[in-house]
Formats: structure tokens, C-alpha cells, sequence
């Protein structure tokens, strides 16, 4: 039997469509997937009688490829990816290919394709965009990583992608180490920013305008017939129009709430990760709850990066609600927040929020494990980085005499905790979660003056924080560079010498 053009490994759905994809053009495909009985099924189902081999291992895999083999990997981003190249590792011989083609972050490609290389053998790491429905029918793919590897691969990729109306392939060499994975997380940033911007037009549509459903599928309709023609607009308008088996709309049915798989939080991340400051700018922002008086008026405030800021008042003046503000968790109705940095400035929205990491006056803390409870903001943050996060928060010490330490388990509210320990955990989760700004609304209530110190120096001498905290304790203000107040809807800035005294008389 003819041996397989290329190798696919992990049989979900865009695995099979890339498979029945390959092999339409004419290339044949081998296939593996960790539960044999996925290959089983697939073979002797969807792709029986095609050109496709079914292996039961990796050996079996390996022994069926063309040389040099070319082994695509459609497995979860992270420890998974690091896993599987260990395992393929021996099985291969010098100038072999590995592809990467999940969502992996690009630092993992880069840190990847060295260490591929360092053992005879090629790596790339590719995009893979357009869904199931593109991996079926012609994906934009996005390859990069050893430039020795394009040319093997380049028949193939260039033959199954997506064409533009002259033939051209939605798919060329990006550039070395991680390019391709890079592409692709920008690609996914602006496609979040598409979902974002597409959620305000529907919120204001419904909540302002009092439209129903039938009349919003009808305007994206209109609209996709436009130069917002798009996959977007389009599939947004056909589930406005989807009615559930009662004849009432499904999308009011469905939980409102969303995940992501990082490539939008990254696309935020990578421009902080090159060293762009970020600075706040508030002008003339204001807000009012739908009936009421504002609580919010004509607030003008620039925080440049690396400061540490103070806003106190009374209980009910407003800071928390500022905080909101910038979390994108409200709308201004009047002026503008806005972040800049690098030249660029975006206005602060549910898109900007990565850049912020939040800890509210009521600690957050669920059931699970002290680990699982920081691992929260970062799902794959190692060890050491819990630690280190930890100890910013001087919260090191009682964890590590807790029952098993990190591993220890937690119940609901941290209920098996006092409170200065939940702030200090809630602290720590934000350090970890390593957002340029913090925010912290009285945060340090129940801890002792001189922890609350300690907690306060340790976040002011991390590198690259920005911190706003807004407080009732006076003693926190003796490492701020301003300190503001908010009283009668209005911000005004405290003169050194008065919030100075605010603390000398403490």
C-alpha cells in the first residue's frame, strides 16, 4: 500500500475535516488519535473507502509517512502539544516535520521549534482559521517556524486552504520560530473585537432601542448585504432568527456568559509583554444608573504607568463604580476612559479588561484547591509563579503550613479561611493573573497595619504595575504618588500636605 503523503494526529472535528479535506485534494492521510476506537469509526465511516491509513500507535503512524515525514498534530494548546513532541521525538529521523496546528501562544513556538531543531528534526507552527467549516472546505492557514520545512509542506497547504477570487492561497510562509502562532492570535484578537463591537450593536439594539429579536435578525440581515458582509455578521443574524421548539427565540435562552481559549487576551498581552507603558486617561467621564442622579461627573484623571494611586471617600461615593467603569462591566454616559500605549490608544471596554486585574471588596474564592483557586487567571502558570504571587501578597507563610500547602482545598468563599487570609489569596490572584494595572477596592481592610504595609511596598516594587486603589485606612497612602477624592460625583486631587496629614494622624 502507498505510504501517506502526511500524518494527522487527534481525531475531533477540525482534525477530521482537515483529513477529508487532504485527502479531496488527492494527497492520502494517515491518522491517529490517543482513543483508538475514534480511528476504528472513522475509517470505517465518514472515511471509508478513501485514500486513508488508521493507526492504532505512533509507530504505526510514523512507519506509514513518506519521508520526510510530516506528522500534523491537532491536539490541545499547552502540556499536551510538549507531550506529544516527546513522544514523536524518537520515532523520527533528522529533517522530519512536526506542525503545530492548535491555538498554541507564540512564545511556546518559539521555545518549540528551538528545541525541535536542537535534535536533527523541523517544527511549524500554523494557524489554522475558518472553524470546522473551513478546515472542511478551505481554511487561512498561517505557517511559520523552520524555513527548511516550507517547501515539504507548502504542496499540501497551499492545496487544501482557501482561495481568493484570482486562485491565490490563503496561505504563504509568515516568517521563523513563532510568526505563524503569532498571526493567528492577532487574527483571533480582532475577531474578538468583531464579537465585541457586533454585542454592543445588539445590547444597544434590545436595551435602548427595545427592538425584539425578529426585527435585530432583520437589520444584521441588511447589514450583511453591506460592506459588513461577513462570517460574523452573518451567523449572528441567523441565530436572532432561531426560534427553540416552543417558538420562543433560543438566544434568550442561552447563559450569558463566555470563555476564551487566550489568543484575544494574548493579542492584549503580547503589546505589554514588548514593553509598552500604558497610561489612563479620564476625560470628563461620567456616569448615571437609568432613573438617578449621576454618580460620576466630569472625572479627569491620567495615570502614567508604573504609578500608585489613592481615591478615598465616604462609602457610596462612587469608587467602586469608577472601578466598574474601567472594567468595561459599565458604559460611561458622558466623556471617555481611554488607554494608550505605543501610539495607539483604545477605549477602555470589555475588549481592553485583560489589561486590568481586579480585586473586589468581597473576595471571590471558590471551592477547590489553594492552586486551583490563584490558577484561575492563569490556567497554565507554574508553580514557581504561584509562589512568587504568594509571597507579593504575604500570604506565603499560611499557605505553606496549610494541609498539603497549594494542593490544600478550599471551601466555598474560603470559608475555611479568615478573612485577611481571603483578601491576601484574592491579592495574590490578581499579581498572578500579571495584568499592567491593578485594582484594588479596599482590598486591605482586615489586614494588620504592618501586613497591609508589606502587601502594599511588595506590589510598589513590582516591575512594570500600575496600581489604583481606593481605600478608607489612611495608612495606605504613605506609598502613593497622589491621592484624589471622591466626594458629590466629582474627583479632586488632594494636596500633598493634607492627605499627608491624613496618615501622620492615623
Amino acid at each position: 500500500m502507498k505510504k501517506a503523503d502526511i500524518g494527522l494526529i487527534g481525531l475531533a472535528v477540525m482534525g477530521e475535516n482537515l483529513v477529508m479535506n487532504m485527502e479531496s485534494k488527492g494527497f492520502t492521510v494517515a491518522v491517529f488519535n490517543r482513543t483508538t476506537e475514534k480511528v476504528d469509526k472513522f475509517v470505517n465511516g465518514r472515511a471509508a473507502g478513501k485514500n486513508i491509513i488508521g493507526c492504532h500507535s505512533l509507530e504505526e503512524l510514523v512507519d506509514n509517512l513518506e519521508k520526510p515525514r510530516k506528522v500534523f498534530m491537532m491536539v490541545k494548546a499547552g502540556q499536551a502539544v510538549d507531550d506529544m513532541i516527546e513522544q514523536l521525538l524518537p520515532l523520527l529521523d533528522n529533517g522530519d516535520i512536526l506542525i503545530d496546528g492548535g491555538n498554541s501562544h507564540f512564545p511556546d513556538t518559539i521555545r518549540r521549534t528551538a528545541y525541535v531543531e536542537s535534535k536533527g528534526k523541523l517544527y511549524i507552527g500554523t494557524g489554522v482559521s475558518g472553524g470546522e467549516e473551513g478546515a472542511l472546505k478551505g481554511p487561512s492557514m498561517m505557517p511559520g517556524g523552520s524555513p527548511a520545512a516550507w517547501e515539504s509542506v507548502k504542496p499540501i497547504f497551499q492545496a487544501i486552504c482557501a482561495k481568493v477570487e484570482d486562485g491565490s492561497p490563503c496561505c504563504d510562509w509568515v516568517g521563523e520560530n513563532g510568526a505563524g502562532h503569532f498571526v493567528k492570535m492577532v487574527h483571533n484578537g480582532i475577531e474578538y473585537g468583531d464579537m465585541q463591537l457586533i454585542c454592543e450593536a445588539y445590547q444597544l439594539m434590545r436595551d435602548l432601542l427595545g427592538m425584539n429579536d425578529d426585527e435585530m435578525h432583520e437589520v444584521f440581515a441588511a447589514w450583511n448585504k453591506t460592506e459588513l458582509d461577513s462570517y460574523l455578521i452573518e451567523i449572528t443574524r441567523d441565530i436572532l432568527a432561531y426560534k427553540d421548539t416552543d417558538g420562543q427565540p433560543i438566544v434568550e435562552k442561552i447563559l450569558d456568559t463566555a470563555g476564551q481559549k487566550g489568543t484575544g487576551k494574548w493579542t492584549g498581552i503580547a503589546a505589554l509583554d514588548e514593553g509598552v507603558p500604558l497610561t489612563l486617561s479620564l476625560q470628563g467621564l461620567e456616569f448615571a444608573y437609568q432613573g438617578r442622579a449621576p454618580v460620576l461627573k466630569q472625572l479627569d484623571l491620567q495615570v502614567q504607568p508604573h504609578e500608585m494611586i489613592a481615591i478615598v471617600g465616604p462609602s457610596g461615593s462612587g469608587k467602586t463604580t469608577l472601578f466598574r467603569l474601567l472594567l468595561g462591566l459599565l458604559h460611561p454616559t458622558g466623556g471617555s476612559a481611554v488607554l494608550t500605549g505605543g501610539g495607539e490608544a483604545l477605549d477602555v471596554s470589555p475588549s481592553t479588561r485583560c489589561c486590568f486585574a481586579y480585586v473586589p471588596q468581597d473576595n471571590v474564592i471558590f471551592s477547590g484547591t489553594v492552586a486551583e483557586t490563584l490558577r484561575l487567571v492563569r490556567p497554565d502558570a507554574p508553580e514557581e509563579a504561584l509562589w512568587a504571587a504568594l509571597r507579593a501578597a504575604c500570604a506565603e507563610d499560611f499557605v505553606r503550613g496549610l494541609p498539603g500547602g497549594l494542593d490544600c482545598p478550599l471551601r466555598e468563599r474560603g470559608g475555611s479561611l479568615s478573612e485577611g487570609q481571603n483578601q491576601r489569596l484574592a491579592i495574590a490572584r490578581a499579581i498572578l493573573a500579571d495584568a499592567p494595572i491593578l485594582l484594588l477596592d479596599e482590598v486591605t481592610s482586615a489586614l494588620d497595619l504592618e501586613t497591609e504595609q508589606r502587601v502594599l511596598e511588595n506590589i510598589a516594587a513590582l516591575p512594570g504595575k500600575t496600581c489604583i486603589l481606593s481605600t478608607h485606612r489612611p495608612s495606605v497612602l504613605s506609598l502613593c504618588s497622589r491621592v484624589y477624592r471622591l466626594h458629590n460625583a466629582a474627583l479632586e486631587l488632594l494636596p500633598e500636605s493634607e492627605w499627608r496629614r491624613l496618615y501622620r494622624n492615623n
